[in-house]
């Protein structure tokens, strides 16, 4: 088993355990899906990482594992913040806002980062 598997990061806590949104409507089960937008810490240089995802949980462990080369030698990384939207370019955007400067802005003062 990789040092980055799913099973081990959720044991070290370094992921949170996903919700099922299922919603029923006459006999037929829609998932609806969420897209997030969110900020990874460097534990290596202290540095902050912006980026979206339909799927938080896969996406850190790819970042973990090395197959991101933007944070390939920044490794290991923990999520930091994140924020759940319901479509992709809204997740997109964010992650764009977060990259901006007014966006640095609103995060120091919002004391996230």
């Amino acid at each position: 088993m990789s040092e980055w598997s799913k099973e081990h990061a959720l044991s070290k806590g370094l992921l949170r355990r996903k919700c099922v949104y299922v919603k029923s409507v006459s006999r037929a089960r829609i998932r609806i899906v969420m897209y997030y937008s969110y900020i990874l810490k460097s534990l290596k240089d202290q540095k902050f990482y912006y980026g979206s995802t339909q799927d938080l949980d896969k996406r850190l462990i790819k970042h973990n594992k090395g197959d991101v080369k933007a944070t390939k030698f920044r490794r290991p990384l923990v999520l930091h913040f994140y924020e759940e939207h319901e479509s992709r370019s809204l997740a997109y955007q964010r992650e764009l806002f977060y990259k901006s400067i007014e966006g640095y802005k609103y995060l120091k003062k919002k004391n996230i980062i």
